[in-house]
């Protein structure tokens, strides 16, 4: 685990669903949370961004194909606990 604070609050003006989910952005003013985080990788990473996907756009990740290797690959999915 790395303890890292990141920079609290969460607001998402914007989303912007493309065909694959790892195509779509978010624009948002600012996040500042605090913790130590844990970088996840392979099957815990591709589930971590599916409940995330989840969470923003209910239902997106039927309607998207799955992430390939190259695209976890090219995305750090960090777990932050208290």
């Amino acid at each position: 685990m790395l303890p890292l604070p990141v920079g609290g609050a969460f607001h998402t003006p914007l989303m912007e669903p493309a065909r694959p989910a790892f195509e779509s952005s978010m624009r948002y003013r600012s996040a500042c949370l605090f913790g130590t985080c844990s970088a996840l990788a392979g099957q815990e990473a591709a589930h971590a961004l599916g409940v995330f996907t989840e969470r923003v756009l209910p239902g997106r990740s039927a309607e998207v194909r799955a992430s390939t290797g190259r695209e976890l690959a090219a995305t750090l999915v960090v777990a932050l606990f208290e």
